[in-house]
């Protein structure tokens, strides 16, 4: 039988009153040995129930407001007395063998260094959620893996600990820098469907999905800033550069249309700004052979690169701070 190591669960927090009794419930029920696993919540300075729901739990709760999602991780990391970490959002779901399925992973590949898996999706779900869950499962992957995210990640002490941490002076995308560095000390990372979970918090709405996207935005900029002047540039990026492209490239075709009546840079303008839409939502209808997407799916790849272009011509996404992953 397979040696049981001690998880600390750890799980950031902020007016979360609609998802925390669920998470924590799902949580309660985990079959895993009591005395080798522990709760932490770490509260970013909620002002509604959160907190009042947690404590029905028994579980350990910090309270820590006004910090960065990465510094929250940091300090539940440092107060935890498990081998291995695991990081879960308020908004998840974990099955009740998680914990076990993590811990037959860990001891089948000692060389892993970080696990997890892509979120599944929970029952009752929007049309918003279920087409972007089709691109989500077009790069869904298992086996070594060059990204996981930290609502659901699972990483050993010794390793977060050498890395420094979390990035605390990233407001998201921490998960995608911590992982790059991961990979630059040479560790693996490995995806595994076994230990996914269920997210709650999907955008239902193409504002709430537009809104996400700029938040996701700021840190993927965020990230490329803190590396400067290494440059290295990601797909969202890339994505995001060639948007803002287009969009001038159209605002000036509106301009010289309506000043001589030539509309040809309007024109192309706009048929280039649908060329990576189209051409990715065709990619995800071949992989996962679900076509009936296609159109909607185009739509939210763009809508997806108008948001990274605004985070692009955000100057406050230009602003370095110093580079201190500690908590």
């Amino acid at each position: 039988m397979n040696a049981y190591n001690f998880f600390s669960i750890i799980i950031p927090a902020l007016n979360a009153e609609n998802y925390i009794g669920s998470c924590l419930e799902a949580l309660s029920c985990i079959d895993y040995p009591a005395e080798k696993k522990e709760i932490i919540l770490v509260d970013n300075g909620s002002t509604d129930k959160t907190v009042s729901i947690a404590t029905r739990y028994g579980v350990v709760i910090h309270l820590k407001p006004k910090l960065t999602i990465s510094a929250l991780r940091n300090f539940g990391a440092q107060q935890a007395r498990g081998d291995i970490l695991a990081f879960i959002d308020v908004d998840c779901i974990a099955p009740r063998d998680w914990l076990s399925q993590a811990n037959s992973i860990f001891n089948e590949k000692p060389n892993a260094a970080a696990i997890g898996a892509e979120y599944s999706l929970p029952a009752t779900t929007s049309f918003i959620e279920k087409v972007w869950d089709a691109q989500i499962q077009s790069r869904r992957r298992c086996g070594e893996v060059d990204w996981l995210p930290s609502g659901n990640m699972f990483v050993r002490r010794e390793t977060l600990e050498q890395i420094n941490g979390f990035n605390v002076n990233l407001n998201t995308c921490e998960d995608y820098d911590f992982c790059q560095r991961l990979k630059k000390a040479g560790y693996t990372l490995i995806a595994d469907a076994s230990v996914s979970v269920v997210h709650k918090g999907n955008p239902k709405t193409l504002l709430s999905f537009f809104r996400k996207q700029l938040w996701h935005g700021t840190g993927t900029v965020q990230n490329f800033t803190q590396r400067l002047p290494r440059v290295k540039l990601n797909n969202a990026l890339l994505f995001g550069a060639y948007t803002v492209i287009c969009v001038v490239s159209v605002v000036f075709g509106v301009v010289v249309g309506l000043a001589g009546g030539n509309w040809k840079l309007f024109v192309s303008g706009l048929i280039f700004m649908l060329i990576p839409p189209i051409l990715l939502a065709l990619r995800c209808a071949f992989i996962t052979k679900i076509c009936r997407y296609f159109l909607p799916l185009s739509f939210l790849y763009l809508v997806y690169g108008i948001a990274r272009a605004v985070c692009l011509l955000d100057v406050r996404n230009y602003i370095l701070r110093r580079k201190n992953y500690a908590a």
